[in-house]
Protein backbone atom coordinates (compact mmCIF):
# COMPACT_ATOMS: atom_id res chain seq x y z
CA UNK A 1 0.00 0.00 0.00
CA UNK A 2 1.27 3.48 -0.83
CA UNK A 3 2.12 5.69 2.16
CA UNK A 4 -0.37 8.36 1.05
CA UNK A 5 -3.23 5.89 0.63
CA UNK A 6 -6.15 6.11 3.05
CA UNK A 7 -7.48 2.82 4.42
CA UNK A 8 -9.25 1.59 7.57
CA UNK A 9 -6.92 0.29 10.28
CA UNK A 10 -9.53 -2.27 11.41
CA UNK A 11 -12.05 -4.34 9.56
CA UNK A 12 -14.15 -4.53 12.75
CA UNK A 13 -17.19 -2.28 12.24
CA UNK A 14 -18.09 0.19 14.97
CA UNK A 15 -21.73 0.86 15.78
CA UNK A 16 -21.04 4.53 16.57
CA UNK A 17 -17.32 5.35 16.69
CA UNK A 18 -16.56 8.78 18.20
CA UNK A 19 -14.08 10.84 20.24
CA UNK A 20 -10.73 9.94 18.63
CA UNK A 21 -7.83 10.72 20.96
CA UNK A 22 -4.14 10.34 20.10
CA UNK A 23 -1.88 9.61 23.07
CA UNK A 24 1.53 11.05 22.09
CA UNK A 25 3.44 9.33 24.90
CA UNK A 26 2.09 5.87 24.04
CA UNK A 27 1.74 6.42 20.27
CA UNK A 28 -1.74 4.92 20.55
CA UNK A 29 -5.08 6.03 19.12
CA UNK A 30 -8.06 5.70 21.49
CA UNK A 31 -11.74 6.10 20.60
CA UNK A 32 -15.17 5.07 21.85
CA UNK A 33 -18.00 3.06 20.34
CA UNK A 34 -21.06 4.63 21.96
CA UNK A 35 -23.69 2.08 20.93
CA UNK A 36 -21.16 -0.75 21.24
CA UNK A 37 -20.49 0.21 24.91
CA UNK A 38 -16.71 0.14 24.50
CA UNK A 39 -13.41 1.98 24.46
CA UNK A 40 -10.97 0.92 21.73
CA UNK A 41 -7.29 1.51 21.10
CA UNK A 42 -4.98 0.93 18.17
CA UNK A 43 -1.20 0.90 18.30
CA UNK A 44 -0.04 1.40 14.69
CA UNK A 45 3.62 0.51 15.28
CA UNK A 46 2.68 -3.02 16.36
CA UNK A 47 -0.74 -3.37 14.68
CA UNK A 48 -2.40 -4.03 18.07
CA UNK A 49 -6.12 -3.41 18.65
CA UNK A 50 -7.53 -3.53 22.20
CA UNK A 51 -11.09 -3.15 23.43
CA UNK A 52 -12.59 -2.57 26.88
CA UNK A 53 -16.31 -3.19 27.50
CA UNK A 54 -18.28 -0.63 29.49
CA UNK A 55 -21.49 -0.98 31.55
CA UNK A 56 -23.22 2.00 29.86
CA UNK A 57 -22.79 4.23 26.81
CA UNK A 58 -19.59 6.29 26.75
CA UNK A 59 -19.83 9.89 25.59
CA UNK A 60 -16.18 10.95 25.51
CA UNK A 61 -12.72 10.15 26.83
CA UNK A 62 -9.73 12.15 28.08
CA UNK A 63 -6.18 11.34 29.06
CA UNK A 64 -5.64 11.01 32.80
CA UNK A 65 -2.46 12.63 34.16
CA UNK A 66 -1.73 9.54 36.29
CA UNK A 67 -2.19 7.19 33.32
CA UNK A 68 -5.19 5.55 31.72
CA UNK A 69 -8.31 7.37 30.61
CA UNK A 70 -11.20 9.26 32.13
CA UNK A 71 -14.43 8.00 30.55
CA UNK A 72 -17.66 9.99 30.67
CA UNK A 73 -20.55 7.50 30.49
CA UNK A 74 -24.32 7.71 30.79
CA UNK A 75 -23.89 6.44 34.37
CA UNK A 76 -21.15 8.95 35.32
CA UNK A 77 -17.38 9.43 35.25
CA UNK A 78 -14.91 6.55 35.62
CA UNK A 79 -11.16 5.93 35.38
CA UNK A 80 -10.15 3.23 32.90
CA UNK A 81 -6.82 1.58 33.70
CA UNK A 82 -5.73 0.65 30.17
CA UNK A 83 -2.98 -1.65 31.50
CA UNK A 84 -5.16 -3.85 33.74
CA UNK A 85 -8.58 -3.13 32.22
CA UNK A 86 -10.04 -2.02 35.56
CA UNK A 87 -12.86 0.53 35.50
CA UNK A 88 -13.11 2.61 38.70
CA UNK A 89 -16.19 4.80 39.21
CA UNK A 90 -15.36 8.41 40.13
CA UNK A 91 -18.72 10.20 40.17
CA UNK A 92 -22.32 9.30 39.41
CA UNK A 93 -24.19 11.19 36.72
CA UNK A 94 -26.28 14.05 38.15
CA UNK A 95 -29.49 12.60 36.66
CA UNK A 96 -31.37 9.30 36.71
Amino acid sequence: MASDEIYPVLQTPMQLGESPLWHPGESVLYWIDIAGLAVHSFEPAHDIHRCWSLPTEPGCIALCASGGLIVAMRSGLAMLDTERGALTPLADAPYD
